[in-house]
C-alpha cells in the first residue's frame, strides 16, 4: 500500500510542469526556447506586440566607460486556449523565451 502510494506522488510529480513551462500535448515549451522552436511546438500565438527597451549593462576596465546601453528586441506572444483554460504571455528577449506568465481565462474567438 505504501509503495502504491509512493509510486502515485512520484508519477504525479513528473506529470506536472514547472511554472515556467507551457505544455503543448507531448512537447513542453519553457524559458530559453528560441521563438521558432516556440512556434513548432505551440503554433500561431493568437497575438504578438512588438517592442524595443534599452538595458544598461555595466563593463568593467574598459577604456570608453563602464556603461553601455544596447536596444533589445522585445516580442509578447499571446495564447488563447479557450474560455476554460487560462490565457498564456510569452515574452522573448531577441527570440530567446525568458518569462511564461498565466493570465486570465480566455475567450471565444471566431
Amino acid at each position: 500500500m505504501r509503495a502504491v502510494a509512493i509510486l502515485t506522488i512520484i508519477i504525479s510529480i513528473l506529470l506536472v510542469s514547472p511554472a515556467y513551462a507551457l505544455r503543448c500535448g507531448t512537447q513542453i515549451v519553457s524559458e530559453g526556447d528560441h521563438k521558432t522552436s516556440v512556434r513548432i511546438k505551440r503554433g500561431e500565438p493568437e497575438a504578438i506586440e512588438e517592442h524595443v527597451i534599452y538595458k544598461t549593462l555595466r563593463r568593467t576596465h574598459h577604456p570608453y566607460g563602464d556603461e553601455l546601453v544596447v536596444p533589445i528586441t522585445i516580442e509578447e506572444w499571446l495564447y488563447n486556449f479557450g474560455p476554460r483554460r487560462l490565457m498564456r504571455q510569452l515574452w522573448f528577449e531577441n527570440g530567446k523565451l525568458v518569462r511564461i506568465r498565466s493570465l486570465g481565462y480566455g475567450y471565444l474567438t471566431r
